[in-house]
């Protein structure tokens, strides 16, 4: 059995080859209070010193590789369960006027990188259809929306804000401060200007990703229909006797 002088020069060995406190206690079985009694006056010698310095700034990179891979393997995994989730509901889904309205008016307005839910638009219908899209295919509803007014700075004074808080019936004490565009122009050229209504949501990673997989989705059915209507009108010209509907027989 170890006497304590043995576990005590045992330490000291160990700090001189470059172990930081908890590999030390671990290793002998001793409280870090008695650790620090044992070590609070030893001197290292320079290359003790570098030793030591370098060793626990591996520790660090090791610790910080570790966490980068351990937040690269959540992610994978939030991402797969959101995939599964957008291929379900996509097949549940697809053949809904809302849900592809939805999906095409994100792939035009809507924010595409950086995976950030983010949608803008002056026309008022058109941010309508898109809060009753992701209030029913996403669950994004009430706080969870963060909007914001983007507005050429001669229409500061027509209450912009009023009137998207009432057409969206957000109330107006959710919306953040209204960006104003500076323009050369002093008067207003429009008077039914009302701004662009600026839709971005909390906690916007998973529908960024769910957008995103339904938009893939979307555009593969559209280019797989198109091209099936294309074959058979072409199948049907060449049925009908049409010239130049096959390839072969087409002159130049």
């Amino acid at each position: 059995m170890r006497t304590r002088f043995d576990l005590k020069k045992e330490a000291i060995d160990l700090r001189k080859s470059g172990a930081s406190y908890n590999d030390i206690t671990k290793q002998i079985g001793v409280t870090k209070s008695t650790l620090s009694g044992w070590l609070r006056h030893l001197t290292l010698t320079k290359a003790e010193e570098i030793g030591l310095s370098e060793k626990l700034k591996q520790k660090q990179i090791q610790g910080v590789f570790q966490t980068v891979l351990a937040n690269m393997d959540r992610r994978k995994s939030r991402d797969r369960q959101n995939q599964e989730f957008a291929i379900r509901e996509y097949s549940k889904s697809k053949n809904e006027i809302l849900f592809k309205a939805g999906i095409l008016l994100y792939w035009a307005e809507g924010t595409k990188k950086g995976r950030n839910f983010s949608f803008i638009n002056s026309d008022p219908e058109m941010i309508i259809v898109m809060l009753r899209f992701i209030k029913k295919y996403l669950d994004i509803t009430g706080e969870k929306i963060i909007p914001r007014l983007h507005a050429h700075e001669p229409y500061r004074e027509e209450q912009c804000e009023k009137y998207w808080s009432q057409i969206t019936t957000i109330p107006l004490s959710q919306f953040r401060k209204t960006i104003y565009i500076t323009t050369p122009h002093k008067t207003k050229r429009n008077p039914s200007y009302k701004g662009c209504f600026s839709l971005k949501v909390r906690n916007a990673v998973k529908p960024f990703v769910i957008m995103m997989l339904w938009q893939k989705l979307l555009i593969q059915d559209i280019l797989a229909e198109t091209a099936l209507v294309a074959q058979r009108i072409e199948h049907q010209a060449s049925n009908l006797g049409v010239g130049g509907s096959n390839p072969s027989e087409r002159i130049d």
